[in-house]
């Protein structure tokens, strides 16, 4: 049985009421560039290209929830060697008022006015991949906007401790500045373009 290339890429919702959620656009680039390059390098693997729906129309990824799922089921599957965590996760959830937040929540009507929203802080599932399987060569990403290549650093070795992921890709969405980060505190690809990174 062959072994397993997993990339998942897309980005996710939050819901908080019915027609309402957060969000983090995301819409697959990356992953699929990715899965090409995979196919090409990794013909002795099967590489799968699993996007969220934002991503990939007929998915029935949508949340974080999902992403966790999908990653539970990973987890126990013993093929699986390399994982690209390329999906944008939302790193909130929000809640407006008592009401707990949902899909299907009471609609929030306009000519009420201003409405204010609690934003909590998501969980960071990346964590549990390489908690549970030691094993699974981990492919993180960290994006930040306008940021210092010193900042990136800091956050995508953050990432990289966190997670254990082996290597973390960090890029900006404003300055399009892309490197490579690894465990012993390396850096790669400074001066090369994003598609050279990946």
């Amino acid at each position: 049985m062959k072994k397993k290339v997993i990339i998942i890429g897309g980005g996710t919702f939050s819901h908080i009421r019915t027609h309402l959620s957060l969000a983090t656009p995301a819409f697959g680039k990356t992953a699929k560039s990715l899965y090409e390059k995979c196919r090409n390098r990794f013909d002795y693997m099967d590489v799968e290209l699993l996007l969220t729906k934002m991503a990939d129309p007929s998915s029935n990824i949508v949340t974080n929830e999902d992403v966790s799922s999908l990653l539970d089921q990973l987890i126990q599957d013993n093929t699986v060697k390399i994982i690209f965590f390329n999906v944008a996760l939302c790193d909130y959830k929000g809640q407006i008022g008592e009401d707990i937040s949902g899909k299907y929540q009471k609609r929030l009507e306009t000519k009420q006015g201003t409405e204010t929203m609690l934003l909590t802080p998501s969980e960071k599932i990346i964590n549990k991949i390489r908690k549970v399987r030691k094993d699974i060569f981990l492919v993180g990403f960290k994006t930040t906007s306008n940021a210092t290549p010193q900042e990136q650093f800091s956050k995508g070795l953050n990432l990289m401790k966190k997670s254990s992921a082996n290597i973390v890709l960090a890029n900006d969405v404003v300055t399009y500045n892309n490197f490579i980060i690894t465990p012993e505190e390396g850096v790669y690809g400074k001066e090369m373009s994003r598609e050279e990174c990946l």
